[in-house]
């Protein structure tokens, strides 16, 4: 038992790490556009050129560098999310 115990510790420790990171949910989303999920409000986003072009607004606004977005470390995806909520309009251009 104590065995078991300590090897579901353990798988834990090394997974929950990931559970961080804005990572695709799931390939062949709508249109076989990536799903990334935004784990400070528990809702996933769909990776469509409307999204690409907010995303890119967003870097052009706060003079970032382009970066692909899942290549982002885990703060910075955080901020975009933020950023992204506070303005929906620019989804819809």
């Amino acid at each position: 038992m104590r065995r078991l115990l300590k090897i579901t510790l353990l798988g834990s420790a090394l997974v929950a790490p990931g559970a961080f990171f804005a990572v695709p949910v799931a390939q062949g989303a709508v249109d076989d556009h990536p799903k990334y999920r935004d784990e400070d409000r528990k809702d996933d986003h769909v990776w469509t050129e409307k999204e690409e072009k907010a995303y890119r607004k967003y870097l052009k606004e706060h003079h970032k560098a382009m970066k692909k977005f899942d290549k982002m470390n885990s703060k910075e995806q955080k901020e975009y999310w933020e950023w992204r909520h506070k303005h929906p309009e620019d989804i819809d251009q």
